[in-house]
């Protein structure tokens, strides 16, 4: 596996975003890497990516409860594994876009949607290997999320060092 500085600063700060701590920069990197050498949506490789950017939590598939995403309720647990396979079956049809937003609206696992969202954005974008990796757009107007490229957040982060 290479990985390039800009693979590792896009993980960095899609962890950073999620909150999700300093151990998933490592989990989503090897998600990504894992993810680089499909080229199709399955199932199966949703599964897989999954459980590896959040082990403990995905590891036995889709959620088996109800969560709630900010004040979005994404639908019952029980309708999850239908609602992905119809996903997964429309995705030649639909655009990066379009999968990203569905598949963050079914929310289908307990944590690490979003993550697994970005790697399958960059799937479907075909921006996922090397140096092309980039952001899906902000869909959902999450304000933590502004205009940043992976090529910014390196020059950034050195420049706000020891700034509070």
């Amino acid at each position: 596996m290479i990985i390039t500085q800009r693979v590792a600063d896009w993980a960095s700060q899609e962890c950073h975003w999620q909150q999700s701590g300093e151990l998933s920069v490592a989990r989503l990197i090897k998600a990504w890497d894992r993810a680089s050498i499909h080229f199709d949506i399955t199932e199966k490789i949703i599964l897989e990516l999954a459980a590896l950017i959040e082990p403990s939590l995905n590891r036995a598939g889709y959620r088996k409860v109800n969560v709630m995403v900010g004040d979005d309720i994404p639908p019952i647990w029980q309708n999850v594994p239908r609602l992905m396979a119809q996903l997964v079956e429309a995705v030649p049809d639909l655009s990066a876009e379009q999968v990203f937003k569905e598949f963050e609206e079914i929310h289908p696992f307990r944590d690490g949607n979003g993550r697994v969202g970005n790697i399958l954005w960059n799937m479907r974008n075909g921006t996922l290997g090397g140096d092309r990796i980039d952001f899906p757009p902000n869909v959902f107007g999450d304000n933590r999320r502004e205009e940043v490229k992976p090529e910014d957040i390196y020059w950034t982060r050195i420049s706000t060092k020891g700034d509070k």
